[in-house]
């Protein structure tokens, strides 16, 4: 069976390159990689013509203007002929295996298979062994690539109106009405956690509350899982880059973004506390539970 790739990149050329490679050396060979120039002013142009050229299972699509990654994956998506369908993105890269175990394992009785991820860094991120609608609401526990049939890739696509986690909200709608998906194998996938390619903005906050906003109305979520989402948005930015990008604009003698990181700092300090006080209501529930049952 033919599995289809897509991989969005603008202006990348030398992380794509790696990214193209690892899908290239597959075990499994019988796929297809759709790549979207989405509208890149550097040398990935010539790297991706000199890759179709060389394979013919590299396929390209150009957008003459930068359209998002959202909309990509979805132009990408539209164009795949594999009876299967998963995503790659230009920073990040396959193990050989990936697909492989995607395909041995794949059961008509889950909507999306997903695995453990390493980080360039060492750092394993484990996943839990199945998820369903609900546990994506306190966070997203199959991370950013998800394998299923391409059918339910076009039956739920990304939504382009979300400026931040269009991945997760792309898989919540997988799960939104029923069913789960599971993990499989070992981590497959390396994710480059590069620091210098972290973004902490007022302006991603606000994008964050944007898509709490719009998730909660799209599906309809009561109290408990509005609750849930300012978990996850809580838990968004790990303190300790914050503080480093703090400390950072401060060494550079950067006043406005000094005074940005601050506040982002106290946001953050804020967002911790919600966490503790969802725990310590949470475990209330549980133990009022316990004493009635």
């Amino acid at each position: 069976m033919l599995i289809s790739v897509y991989l969005p990149t603008k202006n990348r050329a030398g992380l794509v390159e790696r990214a193209i490679n690892s899908v290239l050396s597959q075990s499994y060979r019988n796929l297809e990689l759709i790549v979207v120039n989405d509208g890149s002013s550097d040398s990935t142009s010539k790297l991706l013509s000199e890759f179709s050229n060389s394979d013919p299972r590299v396929k390209i699509l150009t957008n003459s203007q930068s359209i998002g990654p959202a909309q990509s994956r979805n132009l990408a998506i539209s164009k795949a002929l594999g009876n299967f369908c998963t995503g790659l993105d230009d920073d990040d890269y396959y193990l050989p295996h990936r697909l492989e175990t995607f395909i041995e394992a794949w059961s008509d009785d889950v909507v999306g298979l997903y695995t453990d991820v390493v980080s360039t860094s060492g750092v394993r991120t484990l996943r839990p062994d199945t998820v369903i609608f609900d546990d994506l609401l306190l966070s997203n526990q199959v991370g950013n690539q998800v394998f299923a049939r391409t059918e339910t890739f076009r039956a739920n696509p990304f939504d382009t109106q979300m400026l931040v986690w269009e991945d997760l909200e792309c898989w919540l709608n997988f799960l939104s009405r029923g069913g789960k998906m599971k993990k499989i194998g070992s981590a497959s996938m390396i994710i480059d956690d590069a620091l210098d390619r972290e973004r902490i903005t007022t302006t991603r906050s606000q994008y964050i509350d944007r898509w709490i906003e719009k998730v909660s109305e799209k599906y309809s979520l009561d109290t408990t899982a509005r609750e849930k989402l300012e978990v996850q948005r809580c838990s968004a930015v790990p303190l300790r880059r914050v503080i480093y990008y703090l400390m950072k604009s401060f060494a550079d003698n950067k006043p406005k973004k000094t005074m940005g990181m601050i506040s982002t700092v106290a946001s953050r300090l804020r967002c911790a506390l919600r966490i503790r006080c969802y725990r310590i209501k949470i475990f209330t529930k549980i133990i009022t539970k316990r004493q009635y049952d």
